[in-house]
């Protein structure tokens, strides 16, 4: 059954209103069965998970309901030649989008960094006095919903998160309006990869080393693959003429090297994600130095610096919630 493309962007526009109306009802319905606090964090991180899967499709759909193409005398919706753009139903449907365009594309990113920002003294429960035990668990039900979004980042890059949603909107969405396949587009998708990527580098936002080398790593194949294609469409565009044997040599070789590259980087992510292949991953420097010299340890367990490691390592793996990490917050005060 064909669905005309308009209709299927207004259902898409629809998904997160209607996600958030079944998350509701269902909070509604359990909290006849369960504590207010526990149903409000289930459906809170619930939310969030969903909000985060949808928003690569979301953005992709408005930039693509607003990209025409010049026809003769009329502009036609690219996606759908049997509508003309700025006319009758898809007028609508461009204010429509347009208004979409702040609300997700904008809103959910810009909205992310407000409410971390505007919560960052709940952020992290290591840095809260544990006498205060109002705002200890305050930390602990804004962690449980909103955790995913900053506890992988070290305490000065928990809005980090925010841009990569950006990049995310930027590669996916805003490239849509750039000619498909031209020259312009695989250059405006490399000049927001490799941006990307140097940001990347200078902050090395994670708080695992093991996390920033992967993200380097999968940022650098990024940029390769955006390279690699940009490389093939301008010696295509450029012909045969202007470039020599030793230029064509010089071409493959490079190109073979960066190919090589990217199926090397490609195949490392995927053995490293296999449990059996754990011990490929990147380790932490401060962990092999414990482990392996037994008075380094010692000394390492009595710095506070370490000990703020060691509990901010047990909450991101236990839980602030969990026995594990109240145990070891006991012990540290």
């Amino acid at each position: 059954m064909y669905t005309p493309f308009l209709k299927q962007a207004a259902f898409h526009m629809s998904l997160l209103p209607l996600c958030i109306l079944m998350i509701a009802f269902a909070a509604i319905v359990a909290r006849c069965f369960q504590k207010q606090r526990v149903v409000k964090e289930r459906a809170g991180s619930m939310l969030v998970t969903i909000v985060f899967l949808l928003y690569p499709g979301i953005v992709t759909r408005v930039f693509t309901t607003l990209k025409c193409k010049q026809i003769g005398a009329k502009s036609y919706l690219v996606a759908d030649y049997s509508v003309v753009c700025w006319e009758g139903e898809h007028a609508e449907y461009a204010l429509a989008m347009a208004v979409f365009s702040v609300i997700y594309v904008v809103g959910i990113p810009l909205g992310t960094g407000v409410l971390l920002h505007l919560n960052r003294t709940l952020l992290y429960p290591e840095n809260i006095d544990a006498k205060n035990v109002v705002l200890m668990l305050k930390a602990e039900s804004f962690g449980k919903v909103y955790g995913s979004l900053y506890e992988a980042y070290d305490q000065e890059y928990y809005w980090f998160e925010t841009l990569i949603m950006i990049q995310k909107a930027l590669l996916t969405g805003g490239l849509v309006l750039v000619a498909p396949g031209s020259s312009t587009q695989i250059l405006v998708g490399l000049v927001i990869a490799l941006t990307f990527y140097t940001i990347l580098l200078k902050t090395q936002p994670y708080a695992g080393n093991a996390e920033d080398t992967m993200q380097s790593i999968a940022t650098a194949s990024t940029v390769m693959t955006l390279l690699i294609g940009f490389a093939l469409k301008t010696s295509n565009q450029g012909g045969e003429d202007g470039g020599g044997m030793y230029d064509m040599v010089i071409m493959d070789s490079l190109l073979v090297g960066m190919f090589t590259f990217v199926a090397a980087s490609g195949s490392y992510m995927l053995l490293i994600s296999l449990p059996c292949f754990s011990c490929l991953a990147p380790s932490d420097p401060e962990e092999e130095r414990e482990g392996t010299n037994p008075a380094t340890k010692v000394t390492i367990k009595k710095s506070p610096d370490i000990m703020a490691a060691q509990l901010k390592e047990t909450r991101l793996k236990h839980g602030a919630g969990s026995k594990e990490y109240k145990d070891l917050a006991k012990t540290m005060k």
